[in-house]
């Protein structure tokens, strides 16, 4: 039922708000739909959105260090010596 509201006119709206035969999970989210309106707001949209059809996929950028914690031992030791040979050599 919460998924539909979306397609609902303001009309619609008020009228669900205010029919005491809904649940009350309904009425209630169905008010704070309206107060985000009427507002001009768009907090509780976006968090009803994202509980329904959950968070669009966002991409990560990572940078930095390696993980050594998934590393061989041999694997390591060669990029400690990499390391240690760039340092040596002022890279």
């Amino acid at each position: 039922m919460v998924d539909k509201t979306y397609s609902f006119t303001k009309e619609e709206l008020d009228e669900l708000l205010q029919d005491e035969s809904q649940p009350m999970l309904v009425r209630t989210i169905t008010g704070a739909y309206l107060k985000d309106f009427e507002s001009g707001r768009i907090d509780i949209i976006n968090s009803l959105l994202d509980r329904i059809f959950g968070r669009a996929d966002q991409a990560i950028q990572l940078s930095g260090m390696v993980e050594t914690a998934s590393m061989t031992p041999d694997e390591r030791k060669a990029r400690i010596a990499e390391l240690e040979a760039k340092r040596a050599n002022g890279k």
